[in-house]
């Protein structure tokens, strides 16, 4: 319900002619911005903040490329969909916060034996053979950020 500014989008060369803006796409994370009066005269592909202040090619025009820089939470666990009377090879959900779609799932040290996340608070997991006892849950970002161990699973 509330909008508030993330970033400050402008092109590394830009002139009061250029038009930046003048055209625009947005898919996801990516912005194109079109600049119909850009006169560069770069004829390559830069990555980065340069491009170049050579205004010799008066109206050839160019599209910048901007991407949102992801950011990978810390994943928390906060509670397990059966938490106890569960036996291996059978389904709990782990449900909490900043979870990614390529994270990792262990439970107590052992992976799930399948496991599919469902969005950013959700985990489906099979459990993995283990020992009777209460067994930690643990999902680990591909950043290597892992999640709290005190939430357990009891076999």
């Amino acid at each position: 319900s509330t909008w508030a500014q993330e970033a400050y989008l402008k092109a590394p060369n830009a002139d009061s002619s250029d038009l930046f803006g003048n055209s625009t796409a947005v898919s996801g994370d990516t912005i194109v911005v079109g600049t119909q009066g850009e006169a560069s005269n770069q004829t390559t592909i830069t990555n980065g903040t340069t491009a170049s202040s050579n205004n010799s090619l008066s109206g050839s025009g160019a599209a910048y490329v901007f991407r949102r820089a992801e950011t990978i939470a810390t994943p928390v666990v906060t509670s397990v969909t059966p938490s106890s009377g569960v036996v291996s090879g059978k389904t709990v959900v782990i449900f909490g916060s900043g979870f990614r779609k390529d994270a990792t799932v262990t439970i107590g040290g052992a992976a799930c034996t399948s496991k599919t996340v469902q969005g950013p608070n959700e985990i489906v997991c099979t459990l993995p053979s283990n020992s009777a006892g209460a067994r930690a849950v643990q999902v680990t970002n591909p950043d290597a950020s892992t999640s709290n161990t005190s939430i357990t699973v009891t076999y």
